[in-house]
């Protein structure tokens, strides 16, 4: 998710990134612009983790804004979220301008995808992503 409010899922070359590190964009399309999402889109999507990384916004800010969602139709109801396969990058730092740090980029997507079913793994102190806990209704 490249932003919260409205909507928008990441496009362009985030898409290419996701396959690259072993998963499966269901909203945008590799080289596609980042699209603006309806409720019931995201609340059929079935994505099994979701990957928060707001445009311009640090690893803190972004677990903030995407705090502030994760209580909300339709993101409590995802089937992902009630999982606790929901998680914050440094979207500034790594996702959201093409650069030489996509690399690094696929790499915490590949991580993601590995710690996604082991709720026990805890990023270091120097990781590059958090995991979110659904918020308790």
């Amino acid at each position: 998710m490249e932003w919260t409010d409205p909507p928008m899922v990441a496009g362009n070359w985030v898409p290419e990134l996701v396959q690259l590190a072993g998963g499966e964009a269901v909203l945008a399309s590799p080289g596609t612009h980042s699209p603006y999402l309806e409720p019931a889109e995201i609340a059929a999507s079935e994505a099994d983790l979701v990957v928060f990384m707001p445009c311009g916004f640090d690893l803190d800010r972004t677990c903030r804004e995407a705090a502030a969602v994760l209580a909300e139709a339709p993101w409590c109801n995802l089937s992902a979220i009630q999982a606790g396969r929901v998680f914050a990058v440094d979207g500034n730092a790594f996702f959201n301008r093409p650069g030489p740090r996509l690399v690094e980029s696929a790499e915490i997507l590949r991580e993601l995808f590995e710690v996604a079913e082991a709720t026990d793994v805890k990023p270091s102190e120097t990781a590059r992503w958090r995991r979110l806990a659904a918020a308790s209704s």
